[in-house]
């Protein structure tokens, strides 16, 4: 045995008693310490910590730097200490004070003012017979009636809320929402913990162990839920109705399924269905909630999709759109209210920052906008911050069509031009910055999937490109895409009527959690939406390579 101590950012210590041969990303998962390893092989190097003591001790291979280690691939025979970078959440664009002109609340939660003498009358759970004992039959109460049992009681009115959870494969973004009037209050996001299995689903499935994936979700839900209601003077028991969106591997492991036969073909979920349960089954802190979760369409297209497809009424309208929800997975909806058809492209995590040499998701100091010139390199960082400390999605694709309107870069993507900031290879963005050949390479393969997973619906549907009406974009970056730029490297189809959404999926969610009609409208989409396996059609090898060039 050995003892890994790990030293966080503000000074406090934890250490964990391993097996020799552990290696330091295990220790951090035993601990309850949160280190981002998005590939999990030692490759991506974003994994890289401080030995403060100990290094004579971790395998050597893992060592880089001098004194850094790659702590997921850093096994320890012997006593180390460890220096946690510091970990910052994702930055999200908040929707707060958003609410739908379209729905009118009718889920089934109302406010019954009367005397504690009179609350008999009405169907009373234990916690409430409980709660009026206490008091005096003369005292006036205010009960909350959740599908006509008494589920609260309270003296002085503190309000119905619900949440609305999006849970992607890199952020998870949760809605406080006022259910009297349908506002959102406020918002959190963070990173979603189960990175540290791994930044794709895939990764996370090969992992074999759902409770644990669960676990680190639910517990860091939890603390973002306790942080949302105190910082808005809200009791947790008071909020009465959650729905949660995420693709059909995130929905499976938030109620603790191992999807294992999503990692093989033919890619099939354990189900489909939306679910309704109380909170407490799936480990929420939330004593008088029940969560619905967004029914699924297929194996890689999920809740989250459904969620998006109902906020953009693409489903209700003559006209044919086009929906693309860019994240980690790339997902595509085609169609109108007579049909909708969807695949789900392998476009990889690379507009994540995965896979990317300098790759990083979007928080403060990574670079998100890129111009270049004949003489020099502009960039903007998130925050302002510098020096920048990598570059997040829309940074990435700011810099390849820079690169290639400026004839640094081809249209196969090598790189062909002169400038003084490209040097063997590395485009420098800023002195310790730069985007490599293998970047660009990454940027093809994404960009590559997603176009040709367009092309395929519209044949399927039996339309041209051009016969699209409107195009929305969303995403964890999709919304904050530069949409020229992205027309530039083949990312999106050269249309007019492109229109960004932000939080597309969670906008769904937050429809789902004040309307029944809604959920029930949900569940139509899912059943009657065509799911298109790319993997096995005819067209996708030639669409795919045919994508991968560059147009301009």
């Amino acid at each position: 045995m050995c003892k890994i101590t790990y030293i966080m950012e503000d000074g406090t210590k934890k250490s964990v008693v391993v097996d020799k041969g552990t290696t330091i990303l295990e220790g951090a998962i035993n601990a309850g310490i949160y280190l981002d390893a998005p590939c999990g092989t030692g490759k991506c190097g974003k994994c890289k910590v401080l030995i403060e003591e100990g290094l004579e001790n971790i395998e050597e291979i893992s060592i880089v730097d001098g004194n850094y280690a790659l702590a997921c691939i850093a096994r320890v025979y012997g006593d180390v200490v460890v220096k946690i970078p510091n970990f910052e959440g994702v930055v999200c664009k908040s929707i707060s004070g958003y609410s739908s002109p379209s729905i009118i609340p009718d889920i089934n939660i109302k406010k019954i003012s009367t005397t504690v003498s009179e609350s008999s009358n009405y169907n009373l759970t234990l916690k409430a017979i409980v709660k009026l004992n206490s008091m005096n039959l003369s005292d006036k109460v205010n009960l909350i009636l959740k599908n006509n049992n008494v589920v609260n009681v309270e003296k002085d009115f503190s309000g119905i809320y619900g949440l609305s959870i999006d849970i992607g494969t890199t952020s998870v973004v949760v809605y406080l929402v006022d259910m009297c009037n349908g506002v959102v209050v406020d918002t959190i996001s963070f990173l979603n913990p189960q990175r540290q299995f791994g930044a794709d689903v895939i990764s996370r499935i090969a992992y074999n162990n759902g409770d644990l994936l669960q676990k680190v979700l639910i517990t860091e839900l939890n603390n973002a839920i306790s942080k949302l209601c105190s910082k808005n003077n809200i009791k947790m028991d008071n909020i009465y109705e959650v729905t949660v969106v995420g693709n059909t591997a995130m929905i499976h492991l938030f109620c603790g399924i191992l999807p294992k036969n999503l990692a093989t073909y033919p890619y099939v979920p354990t189900f489909k269905n939306s679910l309704y349960m109380p909170a407490k089954m799936v480990g929420l802190d939330l004593k008088n909630a029940d969560v619905y979760t967004l029914p699924i369409i297929g194996g890689f297209v999920g809740a989250d999709t459904v969620g998006a497809i109902l906020s953009t009424e693409m489903h209700k309208k003559n006209e044919i759109s086009l929906l693309i929800d860019i994240g980690t997975n790339g997902e595509i909806v085609l169609g109108n209210k007579e049909k909708l058809l969807t695949c789900s492209c392998a476009a990889g995590p690379a507009f994540e920052g995965v896979n990317i040499e300098h790759g990083t998701n979007a928080k403060e100091g990574a670079i998100c906008k890129v111009k270049i010139n004949e003489d020099c390199v502009y960039y903007e960082t998130i925050g302002n911050k510098k020096p920048p400390i990598g570059i997040c999605g829309s940074g990435i694709i700011d810099i390849m069509a820079e690169l290639l309107r400026s004839g640094i870069v081809d249209k196969t993507g090598r790189f062909v031009g002169e400038h003084k900031n490209l040097r063997d290879n590395k485009f420098f963005i800023d002195d310790t910055i730069y985007f490599s050949q293998g970047d660009i390479r990454e940027v093809q393969l994404a960009k590559g999937a997603i176009f040709a997973g367009i092309k395929i619906l519209c044949h399927e549907y039996g339309i041209d490109i051009e016969d699209i009406s409107k195009v929305y974009i969303t995403g964890a970056f999709g919304c904050h895409i530069d949409v020229k730029n992205a027309k530039t490297i083949g990312l999106l189809p050269d249309l007019n009527n492109i229109i960004h959404i932000d939080n597309a999926a969670g906008r769904g969610a937050i429809m789902a959690l004040l309307s029944e009609k809604i959920r029930n409208e949900a569940n139509e989409l899912a059943k009657n939406t065509k799911y298109i396996e790319l993997s096995s059609h005819s067209n996708f090898e030639t669409e795919f390579i045919s994508a991968l060039r560059f147009s301009k």
